[in-house]
């Protein structure tokens, strides 16, 4: 330990700390240290800029101070310093804070960094690759003024026109209200700030046809610019519409290039010094110090919350797929849906126009901010935390009306197949219902565009901005799924992802109307659901929105002996097992628990969903999932720690928040307590007596059935025609996809290792079946040497040709 006092003072005598922070970070170090001290002691000067690093955000944090933090220390330093890459400092980052458990603000700020960290370093990864498509690497030596040693030197010239387009883009960033947290609008604004650059070079320094775009057009500058703009959308697939008018047309952008013009590189970095914010990794480090922040491979820079490979490109053929799906759609009813609205008593062509003005209003006006923790401790200037400005929201708010038109026809199209009527003023007249379609569309189209904020932050968004509960948006979400059989997987995921997150905790809230649901279904003002049916639940949307069903029951449950049941309802507890019981098995499985032991637990949790459901009340379904496995292994004597349990759970695939375990909802209001308090304090006294049932020297009550697998869209054929079905393709054929165009007409039937397997397969067929009703079969053509030299290299099961003879 006196070996690396003496390393760690080393280090600081690099930097200018505080005495108080230049102690915190070594108690820090000794803290993680102790707990793991074979990892500690490799690279030990790694470990300390690391708790150098959180020493001085928390004193920022606790401060709230700007003018208190030593400006001086930049993540650049503390890399330089250490010799450290960005990648492996996040990695240390994220290992010690879940070590010293540190605040969710500080989880919140270091998150803001990694994901500013992959947003950049994609950006930069696709700048260079449009950089080389536009400049020339070494320009013709024909185009030299001499030889001598007064040529330019047009390395250096590139290198500098390379440095100031970065520059710009970053100084756009800071001096602008676009949403560059956002990855497609980070790449629309940096496409923007190529043309100055293009316009000032030499023709002889850009590749064909950049340099003659400029000379063809007499210099008229509103012309050159929109033909450098026009060319660059069209070499990298974007909508033109997108970037010229919100952007490039702007009179933020027409400032900025105002301020900037003819501004030397020199210059400018200086005013970036002036914007940058510390604590921060510096995106001109992308070009400055490349070696330390840029990844190998920047498509995968931070593990799992790395962008998909080739991020922009992606990004933008999501949208086109998106704009694929909806051509032939406006922002009008098409004829189809207009006969539709004729057909009802009172046309609804008027109130369904009036709430898409008013959810348009309310969309433009409350965007969606991207919120950098950090901004009201840096004190920076930074428009970070801003939004979209108005014109990108509109063409964003035109392509939500266009798919909430679009399904709407296809649901009412459904239903008629279905119902064999075409009066759908029922329907039509349910506000909750359009705003809940409204608000998918609003989904689909917003994860196209921007998949950086979690689902859980965009829902709730949007469940504020067009003023619906959750409750109502959960019967919409499958319907709509089925409808639009076009939507891109990822869209669908993202759709199920938010359908969890109502099912999970925000169908629970106070305010929610299942509660209101609930009083009217209850049986004698117990709290617990109605015994729900075991037939299959009607899963269509339109028919959740309708006037619940009241049936008669034989088990009598309440005094009268009848029972009141909604479709609604009816769905949504479904969903609410199906979601409980599958994350039930994640986590057992995690903590090795045998499958008699898990029957347990569901049957208890499923008692809680359904008889204690007050449990749930502003409360989280984990929360429940994770009580009621501790307590049943409890009862049964095989004790699992809450440490292990929770250890489990953050493994689980739905990335869940530590807050789940860390701040449950209390007795008092605006309460919370951890989840072991809760347990203790409230589960307990509720569920005690029931627990106590699986004990081993009593009887336990018996045991609930798994739940039925529900419909996934991403596995169950979908109609795509009268008779004709299309199954999701099996991921071991995704490898078909890679295949060359001569490798791709090779087929492989099963796992037959060649033709001696199939002649068995004959002679069986032979064997059990009269030669008078074997019609056909199959034999083998000796292939030529071509074909087989073709494909000795092809990793297929044979390399037989197959033939069907009479």
């Amino acid at each position: 330990m006196d070996n690396l006092k003496a390393l760690y003072q080393q280090t600081t005598s690099r930097i200018k700390l505080s005495k108080a922070i230049n102690q915190k970070a070594w108690q820090s170090y000794k803290q993680v240290y102790d707990l793991n001290e074979n990892l500690l002691s490799e690279n030990p000067m790694e470990w300390f800029v690391v708790h150098i690093y959180l020493a001085l955000l928390e004193q920022v944090i606790s401060s709230k101070q700007v003018t208190k933090m030593n400006t001086s220390v930049t993540v650049s330093l503390l890399l330089n310093i250490s010799k450290m890459h960005c990648k492996e400092f996040i990695t240390k980052l994220k290992y010690t804070m879940e070590q010293k458990l540190s605040s969710p603000l500080t989880e919140d700020i270091v998150n803001e960094l990694v994901r500013n960290y992959i947003l950049t370093a994609a950006l930069h990864d696709k700048f260079s690759k449009v950089f080389a498509d536009i400049f020339v690497e070494e320009p013709s030596m024909s185009h030299d003024i001499s030889h001598d040693q007064t040529r330019p030197n047009y390395h250096q010239l590139l290198l500098e026109k390379r440095k100031q387009i970065w520059l710009l883009y970053l100084l756009a960033k800071e001096e602008t209200s676009f949403d560059t947290s956002e990855l497609i609008t980070s790449f629309y604004v940096l496409i923007c700030c190529f043309i100055p650059a293009i316009k000032s070079t030499p023709a002889f320094l850009l590749k064909s046809p950049w340099g003659s775009l400029c000379d063809n057009l007499n210099n008229d500058q509103t012309q050159v610019h929109l033909a450098l703009m026009k060319k660059l959308c069209s070499d990298y697939k974007v909508d033109l519409g997108e970037v010229l008018g919100p952007i490039f047309q702007s009179n933020q952008w027409r400032s900025l290039m105002e301020k900037y013009e003819g501004v030397s590189f020199h210059t400018m970095t200086k005013e970036w010094a002036n914007v940058v914010r510390p604590l921060t990794i510096d995106g001109l480090d992308f070009i400055e110090a490349a070696p330390l922040v840029i990844p190998s491979n920047a498509t995968s820079a931070v593990g799992a919350a790395a962008l998909p490979p080739t991020p922009i490109q992606f990004r933008l053929n999501t949208i086109q797929h998106l704009k694929n799906i909806l051509s032939g759609f406006t922002d009008s009813p098409s004829l189809t849906l207009m006969q539709y609205f004729q057909c009802c008593g009172e046309n609804p062509h008027g109130s369904i126009s009036t709430r898409l003005s008013e959810l348009k209003e309310r969309y433009t006006s409350t965007p969606l901010c991207h919120h950098s923790p950090t901004s009201s401790h840096s004190g920076s200037t930074s428009h970070s935390g801003s939004a979209s400005p108005q014109g990108i929201l509109l063409h964003r708010f035109s392509l939500i009306t266009r798919l909430y038109y679009k399904s709407l026809q296809n649901l009412l199209q459904q239903e008629e197949e279905r119902l064999s009527r075409t009066d759908f003023s029922a329907l039509l007249y349910i506000d909750t219902f359009h705003r809940s379609l409204i608000l998918c569309s609003a989904l689909v189209v917003n994860h196209a565009y921007d998949e950086q904020v979690s689902a859980n932050e965009v829902l709730q968004h949007f469940l504020a901005v067009f003023d619906l509960q959750a409750y109502h948006m959960c019967k919409v979400i499958e319907c709509f799924i089925k409808v639009e059989p076009d939507l891109s997987g990822a869209s669908i995921h993202h759709l199920k992802v938010c359908e969890d997150h109502i099912l999970d905790n925000l169908a629970w809230k106070l305010d929610s109307p299942l509660y209101d649901v609930l009083n009217f279904t209850s049986t004698g003002g117990t709290g617990s659901l109605p015994v729900l049916s075991d037939s299959p639940t009607c899963n269509v949307g339109a028919a959740q929105f309708l006037t619940p069903i009241r049936r008669t029951r034989d088990r009598a449950v309440t005094e009268n002996g009848q029972a009141s049941n909604s479709r609604s309802l009816t769905v949504f507890v479904t969903k609410v097992c199906r979601l409980a019981y599958h994350r039930l098995q994640l986590l057992s499985s995690a903590l090795s628990l045998p499958s008699d032991l898990v029957s347990k637990i569901w049957t208890c949790l499923e008692h809680l969903i359904k008889v204690k459901c007050e449990l749930l009340k502003d409360r989280h379904l984990d929360q429940a999932i994770m009580c009621c496995l501790y307590a049943i292994c409890k009862v049964v004597n095989r004790e699992v720690k809450f440490k292990a349990i929770v250890g489990a759970y953050e493994t689980l695939p739905h990335q869940p928040s530590s807050s789940v375990y860390k701040k449950v909802k209390m007795s008092e209001p605006s309460t919370t307590d951890s989840i072991i308090s809760f347990y203790n304090k409230i589960f307990m006294q509720s569920m005690k007596s029931y627990l106590l049932q699986f004990s081993p020297d009593r009887c336990p009550p018996p045991l609930s059935p798994a739940p039925r697998a529900g419909y996934s869209p991403m596995k169950s054929p979908r109609k795509i025609g009268k008779k004709i079905f299309l199954s999701p393709m099996k991921a071991d054929e995704a490898m078909k996809l890679s295949m060359t165009p001569r490798s791709s007409q090779l087929y492989c039937f099963g796992d037959l290792e060649g033709p001696r397997q199939l002649e068995n397969i004959n002679n069986s067929i032979r064997q059990f079946g009269s030669p008078s009703t074997a019609t056909k079969r199959l034999t083998f053509e000796e292939p030529d040497a071509s074909y087989q030299r073709d494909t000795r290299d092809i990793s297929v099961s044979t390399s037989k040709k197959i033939k069907f003879n009479s």
